[in-house]
């Protein structure tokens, strides 16, 4: 997903402002997967985001450049299925390697657990700076997998327009939910184990 990541930001560095009006329902639907967003009030969608990689995108209407953006990102359909803990640290450790590259320096890096719905899932928090633009970054991302496929619902954008905005985006991620659980996952586990960031490589390390 980093990879995809940077391409996210790069485009939203680049972004012109949205100016899209927003339907009446509550949610928008991910296109692929059983998820869904809440809507609130300043998100439009993008309507040239709809494919199989970036399921749906949202951006603040009338935000200049650089302004958080929230795109929902799908792993291809394997069949086989993944587990939580492999998809985060994938996407872990292919940003450590986009920073030992030298297209971005890691300055901070948090996880903590949590659950959506009936699944489990993971907040990853990452600020960086991209290089050599030296341009500030806050990315805030949900890792959830839905049936077997793994979901990161990411929140981007330069620092100083994120900071403003950083409580409507934790609303909105707070608000993801999922459609109909298989019965096997009626009950959300009472302790998350956390992904290990010394064994992906945090900062410093």
């Amino acid at each position: 997903m980093s990879l995809r990541a940077l391409l996210i930001i790069v485009a939203l560095l680049a972004a012109t402002p949205a100016c899209r009006r927003s339907d009446s329902a509550s949610y928008w639907s991910v296109p692929g997967v059983a998820l869904e967003l809440p809507r609130r009030r300043g998100w439009v969608a993008d309507p040239q985001a709809s494919g199989h990689t970036v399921a749906l995108r949202l951006e603040r209407d009338q935000a200049v450049a650089g302004s958080p953006r929230v795109e929902v990102v799908l792993e291809p359909a394997t069949g086989a299925g993944q587990s939580l803990e492999s998809f985060v640290e994938r996407n872990l450790r292919e940003m450590r390697a986009l920073e030992k590259s030298g297209a971005i320096h890691i300055d901070r890096v948090e996880e903590s657990p949590l659950a959506v719905g009936p699944r489990r899932a993971l907040r990853v928090h990452h600020e960086y700076v991209l290089v050599p633009a030296d341009v500030a970054i806050t990315q805030v991302s949900l890792f959830v997998v839905v049936d077997g496929r793994g979901v990161a619902v990411t929140a981007a954008g330069r620092t100083e327009l994120f900071t403003p905005w950083a409580a409507e985006v934790d609303a909105l991620l707070a608000g993801v939910r999922t459609l109909a659980a298989p019965a096997s996952l009626t009950e959300v586990p009472k302790t998350v184990e956390p992904v290990d960031l010394g064994k992906v490589g945090a900062p410093g390390r």
